[in-house]
């Protein structure tokens, strides 16, 4: 069997941290790679510093930026790796961690791992978090999933509105793998810095806008997986696509009433359904847990 890992690398803007992702892949032990990295139209100098790696990446340039969602399907186009796993320009791996995510895949179809996530950043509040906290449970987020091939191929394409990658990925895992294997390490280092796409902070407006293109994601899966999800499947995403119209459409009062859902479910659309109860969150986690 085919052991090659692609690593698809989306960079836009990215000449302060390409080199050090880049690294962290090359420097992996006990593990062969294949790394493609598509520069999105950069306006700055990654696509030089990709071009610094020549022979031991495979490059695609865009002339505009088309953005990561498009990158992420180009880089898979041009995969030919049995295990899949996404890397962000701006972040890195640690270690001999690849060989340790693939592990439990092999042999296996229709199968994941999860990791843990790291965050690195200047900012103290963030440098060292690990998420989630759960010690059983790695993360349904981005560059923490490993996959093998024929579950990347359902996956891929990724419908190119989406606002990213990881919960179209992470849904597709769900609902169709056979086996998810859980990490308690965290495999993934990610960056926090003041050019992230989703930033931790930020006013109600950002935050809103940057939600739905994340959670529209629950009616365009229904729409294209219906009949291959099961009844209880179903009811679960036509919830979550019906309390999506109601928190863009601010409707606190609607999200309170809506039954169905488990209340964690109905309090994470309900704190970002309007401004007050926004800030109300952001002064909830500055309390507990020092961010904000």
């Amino acid at each position: 069997m085919n052991k090659i890992i692609s690593v698809l690398i989306a960079a836009y803007n990215e000449e302060a941290f390409l080199e050090l992702a880049i690294k962290s892949v090359l420097n992996q032990e006990d593990v062969e790679t294949e790394i493609i990295v598509v520069d999105d139209g950069s306006s700055d100098n990654t696509a030089k510093i990709a071009r610094r790696f020549e022979g031991s990446i495979k490059l695609i340039s865009f002339e505009k930026n088309r953005g990561k969602v498009v990158a992420f399907n180009t880089a898979f186009e041009e995969s030919t790796g049995q295990f899949i796993c996404f890397l962000g320009g701006d972040d890195e791996l640690p270690s001999n961690n690849l060989s340790r995510r693939r592990a439990p895949l092999g042999g296996k179809k229709n199968s994941a791992s999860l990791c843990k996530i790291k965050m690195i950043s200047t900012d103290k509040r963030f440098d060292g978090t690990i998420t989630p906290k759960s010690p059983e449970k790695g993360a349904f987020s981005g560059g923490a999933m490993m996959m093998t091939r024929d579950l990347a191929e359902k996956i891929f394409p990724i419908p190119a509105f989406l606002g990213n990658e990881d919960q179209w990925s992470s849904e597709v895992i769900k609902c169709f793998s056979e086996e998810v294997f859980h990490s308690s390490y965290a495999f993934y280092h990610y960056r926090i810095h003041a050019g992230n796409d989703s930033k931790k902070l930020g006013s109600f407006k950002n935050k809103t806008e940057s939600m739905h293109k994340r959670f529209i994601v629950y009616g365009v899966f229904l729409e294209k997986y219906r009949f291959e999800l099961s009844a209880q499947q179903r009811r679960h995403y036509e919830n979550l696509s019906a309390l999506e119209i109601l928190r863009y459409n601010k409707s606190s009062l609607s999200i309170i009433l809506f039954r169905g859902v488990a209340l964690r479910v109905k309090l994470r659309y309900l704190f970002h359904s309007n401004a007050i109860w926004y800030f109300f969150r952001k002064v909830m986690n500055r309390l507990l847990s020092g961010w904000g």
